[in-house]
């Protein structure tokens, strides 16, 4: 029996090997195809991915309704109030998500369209403000008719391809409306999704235990276990930490431009709490379309500006990003950057919003094996 056993296994595992190499050999030399199929999987699960992302963001207020105040309040109890715990606090979670949702909408919002129409009305002042710069400029330093004529000719080419580009824009409406509409529809289905897996969430994680013990040896599925708990407390701590982040930077944005009577308050705080999701880069990125904003109105003022800017990243960077964050994602600015830069190359935004956290994994992951290692060699280094 022994013999057959082992026989088995040795006519098993170059079969296995076999298929392995053929399907290795279709995706090298079907590349183009393999992708397509694999867009077309993503785009079809597409709901679930975001039901996956909005259940972990809920999921943030869940943990804290379930273990800050359910579990406190009714410490004690059994039966039906233990059945009700995870059905109340998920209707409060959700609650507490639209909610911040609805303050955002109705309170935010309206400034923020108060800013954009007042710059969509300044817009004809500033034309004339850079035309009459152009033409004090061309006269101070005399430029010469053809100088001017180029200049003209390519303020020419500049409304000749805006034009194209509406034109071409405008045919492309009912495309974009049914984008919008299958976003709207993939939002409201990964919204259904969320709910199910927040209430079912412990039956989720035992059906992956189970599928991941058939599958692995037991040591082995041990250490993926080891790597997703350390992945998920890296996120949640992450994730949170940056979308508290952006709000407090938001907020003092706004109340900062407001006592120095900066124009556009509203709109540039939302820009600014926005990039700032975006770990290292993202001020910067933030900062550049609000200081030209700002430019058009005053120039002194935009100097103001990203002079405020400078001093409200050293107070993120050194007490607001320590605090909220933590040290759960435990990465020096090199390594942020880094993962920043190599994410966002790789895999665009999403790159960029999950290079950090990915990056925090593998160097705590990689950092206890190196020390495991050369302690089993003996050797210390300070």
């Amino acid at each position: 029996m022994k013999n057959e056993g082992n026989k088995h296994y040795s006519i098993k595992k170059p079969l296995i090997l076999i298929t392995y190499a053929i399907l290795f050999y279709f995706v090298v030399h079907h590349f183009a195809t393999f992708l397509g199929y694999i867009k077309s999987l993503l785009k079809i699960l597409t709901p679930l991915f975001i039901g996956i992302a909005i259940a972990f963001i809920v999921n943030l207020f869940l943990r804290f309704y379930e273990k800050k105040i359910y579990n406190k309040i009714l410490k004690d109890k059994e039966g039906v109030f233990k059945k009700l715990r995870r059905p109340v606090c998920v209707i409060f979670a959700y609650a507490t998500f639209i909610g911040i949702i609805w303050i955002i909408v109705n309170f935010i919002s309206p400034k923020i369209v108060e800013s954009i129409r007042t710059f969509t009305n300044n817009v004809p002042a500033y034309i004339n403000s850079i035309s009459d710069y152009l033409y004090n400029f061309t006269y101070q330093y005399e430029l010469s008719a053809e100088i001017i004529n180029k200049m003209m000719e390519n303020f020419g080419l500049i409304i000749s391809n805006t034009s194209q580009f509406l034109n071409s824009f405008i045919p492309k409406v009912v495309d974009i409306t049914k984008a919008i509409t299958t976003s709207i529809i993939d939002i409201f289905i990964g919204c259904v999704f969320s709910v199910y897996i927040l209430i079912s969430k412990e039956k989720l994680i035992k059906i992956a235990k189970k599928v991941l013990y058939a599958h692995l040896e037991e040591e082995k599925a041990e250490k993926v276990r080891t790597v997703m708990r350390k992945s998920n407390k890296v996120l949640r701590s992450f994730v949170g930490g940056q979308l508290t982040e952006a709000v407090i930077l938001g907020v003092l944005c706004y109340v900062g431009m407001n006592i120095l009577k900066m124009p556009y308050a509203p709109l540039i705080s939302v820009i600014i709490g926005l990039s700032s999701i975006v770990p290292v880069i993202g001020p910067f990125i933030g900062t550049v379309p609000s200081a030209l904003l700002i430019l058009l109105e005053s120039p002194v003022m935009a100097i103001w500006f990203v002079l405020f800017v400078i001093v409200l990243q050293q107070v993120e960077g050194n007490v607001i990003y320590p605090r909220v964050v933590g040290s759960a994602v435990g990465l020096s600015g090199f390594w942020v950057l880094l993962a920043v830069t190599v994410g966002g190359g790789l895999f665009g935004i999403l790159g960029i919003l999950l290079g950090v956290p990915t990056m925090a994994v593998i160097y705590s992951m990689y950092g206890q094996y190196v020390n495991k290692k050369n302690e089993e060699k003996g050797i210390k280094i300070e």
